[in-house]
C-alpha cells in the first residue's frame, strides 16, 4: 500500500468519525474504566461478588491502573473538545471572510450567493460588513434589506434593482454606484457620499 492510499484511508476515517465523537468515545471508556475499577477494588456486596473472577493478576492490574486510565481518557477527551471548538471557530471566521470577499465579486452569481449565505448566518446585520470595501461589486438584484453597511465603500458597485429597505448606509461611499431602480425605502444615508451615483428610476 503506497503513501497516497494510506492518506486516503485516513481522510475517509476522519470523514466518518468526527473529533467530538472520538472525544465522547473516550469519555465512555474512561467512565467504564472508573466503574469497573471501583467495583473491583471497593465493592464487596453479594451482587459484585456474583461477577466472574478474573484472576489475581488481572484484578490487580485493574485495581492499579483504572484511576490513571480514567484520568487519561477524560483529559484527552477534554483536549479534543477544546481543540475541536477552536478549529470550528477558526473555520467559521475563514468562511465568513471568504463570503465577504465573494460579496464584492464582479460576478453577479457569486455575489448573490455570498449575500444569501451572509444573511443565513446573521452576518449581514451584526456589523461584520462595516467599513468593508465592495468597490465594483456586482450586487444587482441583491437582497440587502436591514443590512448594516455603515462606512462601507461601494464605489462603482452595481446595485441596480437591489433591495436596500432599511439598510444602514450611513457614512458609506457610493461614488459612481449604480442605484437605478434600487429600493431605498427607509434606507439610512446619513453622511453617505453619493457623488456621480446613478439614481434615476425607469418607468
Amino acid at each position: 500500500m503506497d503513501v497516497s492510499q494510506k492518506k486516503t484511508e485516513r481522510q475517509t476515517l476522519l470523514d466518518v468519525v468526527t473529533p467530538s465523537q472520538i472525544a465522547w468515545g473516550l469519555v465512555f471508556i474512561g467512565g467504564l474504566a472508573f466503574i469497573v475499577g471501583t467495583m473491583n477494588k471497593y465493592c464487596y456486596t453479594q451482587w459484585c461478588m456474583s461477577f466472574p473472577y478474573l484472576g489475581e493478576v488481572l484484578n490487580g492490574l485493574i485495581g492499579d491502573f483504572y484511576a490513571n486510565m480514567t484520568v487519561d481518557c477524560f483529559s484527552i477527551a477534554f483536549a479534543i473538545f477544546v481543540i475541536d471548538q477552536i478549529n470550528e471557530r477558526r473555520e467559521r471566521r475563514e468562511f465568513k471572510a471568504q463570503l465577504i470577499r465573494d460579496m464584492g465579486n464582479t460576478d453577479n452569481g457569486i455575489a448573490l450567493r455570498a449575500v444569501a449565505n451572509l444573511r443565513e448566518n446573521g452576518w449581514l446585520t451584526d456589523g461584520s460588513l462595516r467599513s468593508v470595501i465592495f468597490g465594483r461589486a456586482n450586487l444587482r438584484y441583491a437582497y440587502l434589506a436591514d443590512a448594516d453597511l455603515t462606512g462601507a465603500d461601494l464605489s462603482g458597485a452595481n446595485l441596480e434593482k437591489a433591495d436596500l429597505t432599511k439598510t444602514n448606509l450611513s457614512n458609506a461611499r457610493l461614488y459612481k454606484a449604480n442605484l437605478r431602480n434600487t429600493d431605498l425605502t427607509e434606507t439610512c444615508l446619513d453622511g453617505a457620499y453619493l457623488g456621480k451615483a446613478l439614481t434615476f428610476r425607469q418607468c
